[in-house]
């Protein structure tokens, strides 16, 4: 009890401080400092009441008409995303694996080229077994079927696939098919009774051949694993090639500057209308993030190859059989020599296969087709794409530059099941020829054997392999490198070393140009080597 009234002693002494000290502030600042006393009592309501902020002024820091249009803009986003959305997956992936391999998920070549799916979780254990782990974006086409569509490096491999969908149900996913050449496949849910589609939708596509630079687009994925998620841009720019690589890729990107991020591999690239016109695959960035260049399989190709994948399981190319590369390339130099004119486009042919459709319709290396079927050709990756999805045996007109004049082929689309896209050697391997060096030139050459077409991978039957570049040297300074394959010169066929030295000492003696076709990566190149 004592205890209590102590207590209750300090507390009236405490309370009476608190007053008396008021009070004295209230005396001073009355006698003193009269100008303190509203704030004071401010000070003081504050104790008595909780402090609430200004309400919202209902009136527009900006003009009322103004903020309707871009309101209105805004919804268009807002309906995408609400149809959109529901038929967006995100797939993860387990790839059983050798822990003594090198671990190259994607393979793609070029350091400065990301697909967008996350670097592989792993390698991991699952008991005994050791692998990978994946993940990616894809997007219901099929509800009632239960069919998605995605990029075909999301799940190249994969042993198992898992597909969670927005409600955040997770199902297993089977492999329908997949292409690696247009880097698109088909899963479909394994269990299509067992499919909640209540919370689903599909998405359908467009026709990408109408899209045009500038138009805005949506683009739907799972960036750094964060599912369901949009980012709004344009189209930044149309039928890129040479974005992923190798020699029998289908590349005619639809570019964007929407913001996309590894984990969006697969995800849908939306037109305003909510469309697909493109699947998100590659980005270009030296982080490896977001730099505002993305690449989408355009939807007519991606469409073409779903559907030969659920229908057959396949996808059967036309061909034409021939190399080549964008005619764009040339530089001012390379224009004069085949008497064109500046930012010349088409398909420069470099090379054509014997028995090919093309030989057979007379095309010939260092023709510049320029139109099929009355389309202008921007470059040779749009040339090459087109082809592909022709029926074998449809005719087709072309419009070839040869020499600066122009004259129409007419040429039967064949089968890529014909011939051998890849160049077999068939014959049996030999040893290499010893390697000739060149101080003045600056590089070391050796014979392109059959060994070394099969251990390097190499297109061309013929032509001199450059074994080593000189830092500094001659062949340096005009963009020659070591795994090149020198296989014309001045558009004579190059046999063997000994032939590259006599060309280039012929042409520094008489002061010339020369004009080098090598193959690099399995692509031709040109080259002007300046011996003035």
């Amino acid at each position: 009890m004592s205890g209590f009234r102590s207590r209750t002693r300090s507390f009236w002494a405490v309370f009476i401080g608190v007053l008396a000290t008021v009070g004295a502030a209230s005396i001073y600042a009355l006698f003193f400092a009269p100008e303190r006393i509203p704030e004071i009592v401010r000070g003081m309501q504050a104790y008595g009441s909780s402090y609430t902020l200004p309400n919202q002024n209902s009136k527009s820091i900006t003009d009322d008409s103004d903020v309707k249009v871009l309101k209105s803009f805004s919804k268009v986003f807002v309906n995408i995303a609400k149809a959109s959305r529901p038929a967006l997956v995100y797939i993860r992936t387990k790839k059983k694996v050798d822990p003594s391999r090198q671990r190259n998920p994607f393979g793609f070549p070029d350091q400065f080229m990301f697909p967008f799916g996350p670097p592989p979780q792993g390698p991991g254990r699952e008991g005994q077994k050791q692998f990978e782990e994946g993940a990616g974006s894809g997007f219901i086409v099929d509800l009632e079927k239960a069919y998605i569509v995605t990029n075909n490096h999301v799940i190249s491999g994969a042993d198992q696939i898992t597909i969670s969908t927005i409600d955040d149900r997770e199902y297993k996913g089977k492999l329908i098919g997949g292409h690696k050449d247009s880097d698109v496949a088909v899963v479909q849910f394994e269990d299509a009774k067992a499919l909640e589609r209540s919370t689903l939708a599909q998405v359908t596509f467009g026709d990408s051949d109408k899209v045009e630079v500038g138009d805005w687009v949506v683009a739907l994925g799972a960036p750094f694993q964060l599912p369901q998620t949009l980012t709004v841009g344009v189209v930044s720019a149309l039928g890129r090639g040479l974005i992923i690589g190798g020699a029998s890729a289908l590349e005619d990107f639809i570019q964007t500057d929407a913001s996309i991020n590894p984990g969006n591999s697969g995800g849908p690239l939306l037109s305003i209308d909510g469309h697909v016109i493109g699947i998100n695959t590659a980005i270009s960035s030296m982080s490896g993030g977001s730099a505002g260049i993305g690449f989408s399989v355009p939807a007519n190709i991606a469409r073409r190859v779903a559907e030969k994948l659920i229908n057959t399981g396949k996808v059967e190319r036309g061909f034409i059989g021939i190399q080549g590369n964008d005619a764009n390339s040339l530089n001012e130099d390379m224009l004069k020599k085949f008497n064109l004119g500046p930012n010349q486009k088409g398909a420069l042919v470099f090379s054509v296969v014997p028995g090919s459709p093309g030989e057979k319709a007379g095309l010939q290396p260092y023709d510049i087709i320029v139109e099929l079927d009355g389309q202008e050709l921007k470059n040779f990756s749009q040339l090459r794409t087109k082809v592909a999805f022709m029926a074998p045996g449809s005719v087709i007109k072309l419009v070839v530059l040869r020499s600066g004049k122009k004259m129409n082929v007419n040429l039967t689309i064949g089968s890529s099941e014909e011939f051998k896209l890849d160049g077999d050697a068939g014959t049996p391997e030999g040893k290499p020829d010893k390697v000739t060096e060149s101080d003045k030139f600056g590089f070391a050459l050796t014979e392109l054997t059959p060994q070394l077409r099969k251990s390097e991978n190499i297109v061309a039957k013929q032509g001199v392999l450059i074994a080593e570049v000189e830092d500094g040297g001659l062949a340096a300074r005009f963009g020659l490198k070591a795994g090149d394959v020198i296989t014309e010169i001045n558009r004579n066929g190059i046999k063997n070393p000994a032939d590259v030295v006599k060309a280039f000492t012929d042409a520094e003696k008489d002061g010339k140009e020369i004009l080098v076709l090598i193959e690099r990566q399995r692509r031709a190149k040109l080259i002007v080597v300046s011996l003035k």
